[in-house]
């Protein structure tokens, strides 16, 4: 008998889709449950843990945004995964705000939905560094792979984001060519209220009140986000991190 790699959870009112997506994700070694609605799903995640949720967009009563909304609003951290025949710019935008992982249109991309289940295992929990300095973005990369924690990096927020990532630790700078760095902060939390930030910034005076600004609002989701100022030693860093994986 094989092992099972984890539990998901569809959401899918399309008996036919949801009975392939089981067929499918068993296949691969998942357990699968299956709900009809938003609302089951939720008495079904007070009942036991999953480690992800498949979810449609549009459901009778509750949509699919509305259950992510619901899940956060009572502390859960499970990563969410949309999906719709339905999906505009607006409506795939609303749904990652409201912090799904992804927004996958029907028919569902399955090579896209096996790599989400791969971030569902938790298998490669890695470092995010989100810097547009690629000298220090790389240094800090080198001496992570020397720790033997796995990196990766990304110039700007929206790169960093589209990565679709569930990183055990985002080395973010405060200043970036796109998003704010809180901004960045704000949704990858959104998609797992677990992931530690560190804000890192060259701009102590100047983004003091961003910085006070950051640790008031994240601090209901991750009390202990904390600010480095540049330069700062990597080696100091490297321990930092090290500590806040382990």
């Amino acid at each position: 008998m094989r092992d099972v790699k984890g539990h998901i959870l569809v959401v899918e009112d399309d008996p036919e889709l949801a009975d392939n997506l089981v067929e499918i994700m068993e296949g691969l070694d998942w357990q699968v449950d299956v709900s009809r609605s938003a609302e089951r799903a939720l008495e079904l995640l007070r009942e036991r843990s999953y480690e992800g949720v498949l979810t449609d967009f549009r459901l009778p009563g509750l949509g699919g945004v509305e259950l992510i909304s619901r899940l956060r609003e009572a502390g859960a951290h499970v990563p969410v995964v949309v999906m719709s025949a339905f999906m505009d710019e607006s409506a795939a935008d609303q749904a990652e705000r409201a912090g799904a992982l992804d927004v996958l249109a029907k028919p569902v991309d399955l090579e896209r939905l096996f790599g989400h289940l791969e971030t569902f295992s938790r298998t490669n929990r890695l470092v995010l560094i989100v810097e547009d300095n690629v000298s220090l973005a790389e240094n800090v990369a080198e001496a992570l792979r020397e720790e033997g924690l796995a990196s990766e990096v990304a110039p700007d927020g929206l790169g960093a984001l589209s990565r679709r990532l569930l990183p055990q630790v985002a080395l973010i700078d405060l200043r970036l060519p796109d998003l704010n760095g809180v901004e960045v902060a704000r949704r990858l939390l959104a998609r797992d209220p677990t992931i530690k930030i560190l804000f890192v910034t060259a701009h102590a005076e100047e983004l003091r009140a961003e910085v006070e600004r950051a640790q008031r609002e994240l601090k209901n989701v991750r009390p202990d986000t904390a600010c480095l100022l540049k330069p700062f030693s990597v080696p100091d860093l490297v321990r930092r991190i090290r500590q806040a994986v382990q």
